[in-house]
Order: structure tokens, then C-alpha cells, then sequence
């Protein structure tokens, strides 16, 4: 297992705010680990969200993306 990185961090590689991230993982959207220091993520947790997401944050399953032209 990777060592656990900080809010601050995984906002930055999401290109996200920190207030937006703490809302995703507020929501479930987004799994973290809740310490004393605050909320510390998992590195392949931010990689499976960052590569899963559509604009905002939000998430897009493949399903939901569109068919590709014939």
C-alpha cells in the first residue's frame, strides 16, 4: 500500500479545490481516510477517481459515455 497523502495533495492532482474534493468525499464519491490531520487519501484511489470522472468532478461511468460513430 502507498502511503496516504494529504487533502491539499490530491486536490492538486485532481485539478480540484479543496472544498470540492471534501464535498466528493463527503458524498462517498471519493474514499479517504479520516485521521487527526484531517482526511488523508489513498493515491490509487485518486488515480481511479481522476481517470473515471467527466467535468467538475462528477462521475461517468463507461456506460455513460456516448457510442462512437460508425
Amino acid at each position: 500500500m502507498q502511503e496516504l497523502i494529504p487533502l491539499s495533495v490530491a486536490a492538486r492532482r485532481l485539478e480540484l479545490s479543496g472544498q470540492r474534493l471534501r464535498s466528493l468525499a463527503k458524498q462517498g464519491r471519493i474514499r479517504y481516510t479520516m485521521t487527526p490531520l484531517g482526511r488523508l487519501f489513498d493515491p490509487a484511489e485518486i488515480e481511479r477517481f481522476r481517470l473515471t470522472r467527466g467535468p467538475f468532478g462528477r462521475y461517468e461511468s463507461p456506460a455513460d459515455e456516448p457510442e462512437p460513430a460508425a
